[in-house]
């Protein structure tokens, strides 16, 4: 598990060890509006990383190393990212726009009727994107129109594409069109007329919606719409997510227990409930994700402002980081593929000795006069940082005193260090 990353873009956009929460490098130069998407080289130093913002800007971002490689102008929130053959897709405001990454211009953009809220879908040469226009487009990746189905009332749906079938929730129902012409192939109602509001998600043979103001996580056969089970949520569940067998979802927008939840994706019987709450006095919460081929954690960010990490087959919480109190956006689970500071210090020991407060001071510092940063100081500001979240008021209140000379500390060294050689010499003299 050292070897794979989570990406959070809440607050600004970090890069954590997936097995440990530690930070690897946090951008804070933006304030992101989508989940991040990742788009790897033929080297580690051509991954990058691609996050939307609401000023209408895509930023391009060194994946393990955090710089800012370029930035794309747009124009309008951007909601969704979606990546296929060197061209990004995004929902930006009332348009779907494709941008070309390398060299980057803008290829073309496709007016909807209203604002889209969500990530397009790319699939087969065309990209599916609903919108509140109540439509559901589809997009050729040449900017041409395949289709657009009115045929229902789609509210803004994040639509799927499996196996040819596109499959997308539609208030109150749940909808399969073909692909390729947009035809209805089959709809089916949830049950008591639950409104669908999220993401649908897909596995198994299986389709699996969360429904609002009914409170049921629900599975339907994806080959004809029929109902197969409908299990009650006890609030309205997060958009379902699929992993070896079973579902899982948290408690959106305040409702329920605030916990995630696992269930058995056969038959829709509860498995487990998270050892701790996700959610507290109405903080949304993301879709769950996982760590890719490992299948040891379960990933989801809250409004509350952490990031948790608990283990796939029982709820037990790893670990949570603190990534901001904003709108939950979906993390990113990505495989690592560069040198990051938690390879570099987690296996010095005498690095887990020294005072990390004192460490603090002297990583702050080296902040302060733009010094290269010693890998193990920044561990340990990563530290104090994960500390910091069990910490009275009136610890903080100690510790954030003991900063108070850092300013002068940092003028100091700032003056020996631009000191001439001169300068120095007859200080020298003059002490002698």
């Amino acid at each position: 598990m050292s070897n794979s990353s989570i990406i959070t873009s809440m607050v600004n956009v970090r890069l954590l060890a997936a097995n440990s929460g530690a930070l690897g490098w946090e951008s804070p130069f933006f304030s992101p509006s989508s989940p991040a998407i990742v788009v790897k080289g033929a080297n580690p130093n051509q991954d990058h990383a691609f996050v939307g913002t609401f000023n209408g800007a895509i930023h391009k971002i060194g994946l393990w190393s955090g710089t800012q490689q370029a930035t794309f102008q747009i124009g309008g929130a951007v909601r969704g990212l979606a990546h296929s053959d060197n061209v990004v897709y995004a929902n930006v405001g009332a348009s779907l726009v494709a941008y070309n990454i390398d060299p980057p211009n803008l290829l073309w953009t496709k007016a909807m009727d209203e604002i889209s809220w969500g990530a397009p879908y790319v699939s087969n040469g065309i990209v599916y994107s609903g919108s509140w226009d109540g439509k559901l487009y589809a997009i050729r990746t040449d900017g041409t129109t395949a289709w657009i189905s009115t045929a229902f009332d789609f509210w803004a749906a994040q639509p799927i594409v499996e196996g040819g079938v596109v499959y997308a929730a539609a208030w109150e129902k749940l909808v399969a069109l073909d692909a390729a012409t947009g035809a209805v192939i089959w709809q089916s109602s949830t049950p008591n007329g639950a409104t669908i509001t999220s993401p649908v998600g897909f596995g198994d043979g299986r389709i699996y919606v969360g429904t609002a103001w009914g409170a049921l996580l629900c599975a339907f056969d994806a080959s004809n719409g029929n109902e197969l089970w409908s299990s009650n949520f006890g609030g309205h569940p997060t958009p379902p997510t699929y992993r070896a067998g079973r579902v899982f979802a948290a408690a959106e927008n305040g409702g329920g227990d605030g916990y995630l939840k696992s269930f058995d994706a056969a038959d829709g019987h509860l498995l487990w409930t998270s050892q701790v709450p996700v959610s507290n006095s109405g903080d949304a919460v993301s879709r769950a994700v996982f760590d890719g081929p490992y299948d040891h954690h379960v990933f989801v960010a809250s409004q509350n402002g952490n990031v948790y990490a608990f283990q796939r087959s029982s709820g037990t919480l790893n670990w949570k980081a603190g990534v901001g109190s904003v709108w939950p956006i979906d993390p990113k689970w990505t495989e690592q593929r560069g040198i990051m500071p938690w390879d570099s210090y987690r296996d010095i020991p005498e690095y887990r000795t020294i005072d990390p407060m004192a460490l603090l001071l002297r990583g702050d510092i080296y902040v302060k006069l733009n010094l290269p940063y010693p890998l193990p100081l920044e561990a340990a500001v990563v530290r104090v940082r994960q500390s910091a979240q069990g910490m009275t008021e009136k610890q903080k209140k100690m510790a954030l005193k003991q900063l108070s000379n850092l300013d002068m500390v940092s003028d100091v060294l700032k003056e020996a260090i631009t000191m001439s050689k001169k300068q120095r010499t007859k200080s020298n003299r003059k002490k002698q």
